[in-house]
């Protein structure tokens, strides 16, 4: 076995001990208690997307109250999706034998499985408490499951772009939920939520990092859709069109839907937040050799290209 195999089986053992030791309790660890109602903020009000655009100003507390719940719930629904759709992928593997030179990672594999199915248990219920209806997803952010997944001796498109989905929608949701006011459930879910997902982010980076290698077709490929994908599913995320529609604002503004959602992606407070939170995901691009100066042009026109600055020079300290 290579060094770099054993890395991931070392660190998949180290996992499978901590899964072992404690499991999100659906009942037990989330205040299911806490009132319902319109009058909870499920999302600070100055991480809304509507934070530092004209458009604040523009809309009523009760409609911003609306706004953070749909934000937050969005993805939250967007795990429900993503966390069933890669369960079921990885029992396939797990069944058809991929791992099998490798049982400390079929065992993980196990572990990851379970909590995720727990995980959507959770956001399901939580979804319910706070009367957020389920959301639109594009066949487009769910394909790779099925065109992709298949090719190489490792499945390593579908464990990347799932690492990238949940690593980058699990920094916005624990965002959402840092600052004062905002719902106790809300952030026990969150919470409780990152707590295991640490886990699998640790897993899928080190499977990246060590079998990438032995998938040489992956690393070329990544480093041409990465920067597009990302800005794509970003720009998706902090300007849901969904939730603009559902809130149904009063203000005649919010009826140019383009207007409202390029303002929100263009907004400096957003870039900001953008930056920082993007930025430990960021250095994983670099230091994985995702990012590739040959390909500099695909993340200026992403607008990444300050962030892989920052994150080159963090790495070279």
């Amino acid at each position: 076995m290579s060094e770099v195999a054993s890395r991931l089986v070392r660190l998949s053992k180290k996992l499978s001990h901590a899964s072992s030791k404690r499991q999100m309790s659906i009942v037990g660890d989330h205040p299911w208690h806490e009132p319902r109602g319109e009058a909870l903020w499920l999302r600070a009000p100055e991480k809304l997307s509507l934070y530092g655009t004209p458009y604040l100003q523009l809309a009523s507390e009760g409609e911003l109250r609306r706004l953070s719940r749909l934000e937050l719930g969005s993805w939250w629904h967007g795990f429900i999706v993503f966390e069933r759709l890669v369960t079921e992928y990885y029992m396939r593997l797990i069944n058809q034998g991929v791992f099998a030179e490798l049982p400390e990672v079929v065992e993980y594999m196990h572990h990851f499985c379970r909590e995720e199915l727990n995980h959507c248990l959770v956001f399901e219920k939580a979804m319910r408490h706070f009367d957020v209806p389920m959301f639109e997803v594009p066949d487009a952010m769910t394909d790779f499951y099925v065109d992709n997944a298949e090719s190489g001796k490792y499945p390593l498109v579908s464990v990347y772009l799932t690492l990238v989905i949940e690593w980058i929608a699990d920094l916005y949701q624990r965002m959402d939920v840092d600052g004062r006011g905002v719902s106790e459930l809300a952030t026990a879910v969150v919470k409780e939520h990152t707590r295991e997902e640490a886990r699998h982010i640790a897993w899928a980076q080190e499977m990246i990092r060590s079998l990438a290698h032995e998938v040489p077709e992956f690393l070329e490929s990544a480093r041409q859709y990465t920067p597009v994908f990302v800005r794509q599913f970003v720009d998706a995320g902090v300007a849901n069109v969904e939730c603009f529609q559902r809130v149904e604002f009063k203000h005649p503004a919010f009826q140019d839907v383009e207007t409202l959602v390029q303002t929100v992606i263009d907004n400096p407070h957003r870039r900001e937040l953008n930056r920082g939170l993007l930025s430990p995901v960021m250095r994983f691009f670099v230091e994985a050799g995702i990012y590739d100066d040959a390909y500099s042009d695909l993340w200026q026109a992403a607008n990444f290209s300050e962030d892989i600055r920052i994150a080159k020079q963090a790495l070279a300290r």
